[in-house]
């Protein structure tokens, strides 16, 4: 995998040279201080991946980023001291978040994360491109992968990157919230009203003050005398709250209209 490392500052650029060369089948094809001259550096290099700090002189890291070709575009993971440019990274489909100080074990995993989208690149290449040649003519294209909602949680002092489609359910616990995905559990800082806000116009829906669900997992709503619970696809049984009962059953309404 061929890395492009870009930041204003020589330490840091040093410094992620040296995480980077220690790894297996990589190699740093250049460094660049700004934007001006990475976007030289990516025609020239065509790197698969760029280590991008975000803010920067001139053009900052998600400008440049946005101004990538499209058709050539390397894999993008964002390297910055802050945290509230975590919205701006999952509109240009970043691929990775990664807090300064950089540990090197965290760059590894978000460099392993990079490599797994290249590998799966060809695959969903041939995917479209048999979808192009099957599609009706005037048929409306499907959308890109890329465009699965994400949710950027700050975990431990780090922004994880977690699909919302992975995302089964979501438990309150006093001042934190626990994120639900398969077989992990991120524990995130963070309301139950505002995580209600962040998932707004995805399938997760709040069905009780403590809890949020994936209705895409949920497989059956119970009605039972004075206590409501619906049951996920592992068999977890979540209770509904009875102030969110009619919410629930409304949106899975909605839900069932637009998938007929």
């Amino acid at each position: 995998m061929k890395i492009l490392i870009v930041d204003d500052e020589p330490l840091a650029i040093s410094s992620l040279r040296r995480m980077v060369e220690a790894l297996d089948d990589v190699s740093v094809v250049g460094s660049a201080r700004s934007a001006r001259a990475a976007l030289h550096l990516c025609e020239t290099q065509r790197p698969d991946l760029v280590l991008l700090d975000i803010e920067m002189p001139q053009m900052d890291g998600v400008t440049f980023a946005r101004d990538l070709p499209a058709a050539t575009a390397p894999l993008v993971v964002f390297i910055t001291a802050y945290d509230q440019f975590a919205v701006d990274a999952f509109d240009i489909e970043a691929t990775d978040y990664v807090l300064k100080p950089v540990d090197p074990d965290r760059l590894k995993q978000a460099i392993e994360r990079a490599r797994a989208q290249l590998l799966l690149r060809p695959l969903v290449q041939a995917v479209e491109t048999a979808a192009q040649r099957f599609r009706p003519s005037g048929a409306a294209a499907p959308a890109d992968i890329r465009e699965t909602p994400v949710y950027w949680a700050n975990v431990g002092g780090r922004t994880v990157r977690i699909p919302v489609c992975e995302i089964r359910h979501v438990e309150a616990c006093r001042d934190y919230a626990y994120i639900h995905t398969g077989t992990d559990k991120h524990m995130v800082r963070e309301t139950m009203a505002g995580l209600e806000d962040a998932f707004q116009g995805t399938p997760l829906h709040r069905i009780h003050r403590s809890h949020i669900v994936n209705l895409d997992r949920v497989q059956s709503v119970s009605r039972e005398t004075g206590h409501h619970h619906v049951t996920l696809d592992t068999g977890e049984e979540i209770p509904v709250g009875r102030r969110f009962y009619s919410r629930l059953l409304e949106a899975i309404d909605m839900e069932a209209g637009e998938h007929p």
